[in-house]
């Protein structure tokens, strides 16, 4: 008698401890899944700050270009103002970016590509025209200025950084739909 009594009380134990550990299973699995679809959620965050920031560089970009275009009508220093503001910013947020996505090697050499074309156009094309521009007067003339923007040297560069910087957006939106779709796939998974 007492050993069915022994074995009534381990299946009474066993019944009563087979829920217990297959909640503590569900339970780590959700806290699992939760835990994915967090992350999940935090690279989405995170692609969206990227798309800011890379929007931000084409801004800057877009300054300089301005600043440049206004002095080379103008001919006022002040007019040089976006251009300069716009240089001191996109070098300081291509820095802030490469930090940003220095995980992801590919699009750390994007950006060096774009720091490259966009220094290249300031180098071979803005610097030269406001050059130029400064000589109006003392050997050089409006008509000068006018041929050497008709040959729309800069558009191949900015051509260039505008294709660099939505190959970078694509690649960051392509991450942030993969991201989105492991998320729906998680929770899925977790209901």
């Amino acid at each position: 008698m007492a050993a069915k009594l022994l074995t009534f009380k381990r299946k009474i134990m066993l019944s009563a401890g087979v829920p217990v550990v297959l909640m503590v299973i569900l339970g780590l699995v959700a806290i699992f899944d939760i835990r994915s679809i967090v992350q999940t959620n935090g690279w989405v965050n995170h692609t969206y700050v990227v798309l800011g920031e890379a929007n931000n560089i084409v801004a800057s970009a877009v300054d300089m270009e301005t600043g440049m275009r206004g002095f080379l009508l103008a001919g006022k220093e002040e007019f040089l103002e976006p251009y300069h503001g716009g240089k001191e910013n996109l070098y300081k947020q291509l820095d802030e970016l490469q930090h940003t996505v220095n995980d992801n090697p590919g699009q750390v050499a994007r950006l060096d590509d774009v720091r490259e074309k966009i220094t290249e156009w300031d180098d071979n094309v803005a610097s030269k025209m406001i050059e130029m521009r400064r000589r109006v007067g003392r050997g050089e003339t409006m008509d000068d200025v006018a041929a050497l923007v008709g040959e729309a040297r800069g558009k191949k560069y900015f051509d260039a950084f505008r294709g660099l910087m939505k190959d970078f957006a694509d690649e960051e939106i392509g991450l942030m739909e993969q991201r989105k779709l492991d998320n729906q796939a998680t929770v899925k998974k977790a209901y």
